[in-house]
């Protein structure tokens, strides 16, 4: 992704992540809210786990349509050098979601899943994890590739 175009990275990060994501977060949300009320008496239920996700959701999305509305545009155009001030509040933004991210492994002991857990909190635990890692790579594609390149081209 270093050396091609910039619009073909951000086709990439919109069909790879962005889409992915506005699915996989309603679905894990769905999930984790059936753990917390199934699982309420159990000392690992993840309390307040699908409320955290959901927070993530609003925050998520609206990072992404910032993106796409603004940032996206603007490099699409060639005006990626205009982009400095958006580029640093998304990420500042980036920040804010690697912290969230930490929240979710401790309300899941380090995505760990508890002995004698139900098929639901097996696939909520994996799930969770794959959000980690795709958010993860997200922002490794964006930090240290799509913005500086777009700020010199």
């Amino acid at each position: 992704w270093d050396e091609r175009p910039l619009s073909e990275l951000i086709d990439h990060l919109l069909e790879r992540y962005h889409e992915p994501h506005r699915v996989e977060l309603p679905r894990l949300i769905g999930m984790a809210r059936k753990v917390e009320q199934v699982h309420a008496d159990k000392r690992a239920c993840p309390r307040g786990l699908a409320q955290l996700l959901e927070r993530i959701q609003v925050e998520l999305q609206d990072h992404m349509q910032k993106e796409e509305r603004v940032l996206f545009p603007l490099i699409r155009s060639g005006r990626g050098r205009m982009a400095a001030m958006p580029i640093q509040v998304l990420e500042t933004e980036h920040h804010d979601h690697a912290a969230n991210l930490e929240r979710l492994r401790a309300l899941t002991d380090g995505h760990k899943v508890p002995e004698g857990a139900c098929g639901t909190w097996h696939a909520l635990v994996l799930g969770l994890s794959e959000l980690e890692l795709d958010l993860m790579r997200h922002i490794h594609l964006e930090n240290p590739v799509l913005f500086p390149r777009s700020l010199h081209a």
